[in-house]
């Protein structure tokens, strides 16, 4: 049975915050895996056994020739310290952080967006009416064509 050998995790709040750094590790983590000539899928088999190629020759190794290109940086999103009274954020503060959140981080399921919109405006739990009260307004900027459903996701508008 193949196993993979290395796994190289990117956390999303990583690639958010710095992502430039992420895709240097990216590109390092590739370059390391295959360092190693003769390590691929083939030469996997051999070891094992297994396969009806066992004799092939194994994969050239790939190389890194151009880098990764990196989207524009996203700022990180400003969390703050006190949960809100949920009385004192109006419709206008869930409308610009939803439309933030879906500029910095594309299109969304729904909760997921909710979630980041609640928490950008200062919540730190989003219960039945605070989900409702965003709900509300995202369907609101659905309706005024300001966000658009994609399958089961909402983006935003070009």
């Amino acid at each position: 049975m193949l196993r993979p050998r290395h796994l190289h995790r990117i956390w999303s709040t990583d690639w958010r915050v710095a992502r430039e750094g992420e895709i240097e590790r990216l590109q390092a983590a590739y370059a390391a895996a295959f360092a190693k000539p003769g390590r691929g899928a083939n030469q996997d088999l051999k070891e094992t056994g297994a396969g009806s190629d066992a004799g092939a020759p194994t994969r050239p190794t790939p190389s890194v020739t151009q880098p990764l290109r990196a989207a524009a940086p996203v700022q990180a999103s400003f969390t703050p310290s006190e949960p809100v009274d949920p009385s004192s954020v109006t419709d206008a503060m869930r409308r610009d952080a939803i439309l933030t959140v879906l500029r910095e981080g594309g299109a969304m399921p729904p909760d997921a967006l909710i979630r980041a919109a609640a928490a950008r405006v200062g919540h730190h739990r989003v219960g039945s009416r605070i989900k409702w009260a965003f709900e509300s307004v995202l369907q609101r900027l659905l309706t005024e064509g300001r966000a658009r459903r994609l399958g089961d996701r909402i983006a935003p508008e070009p």
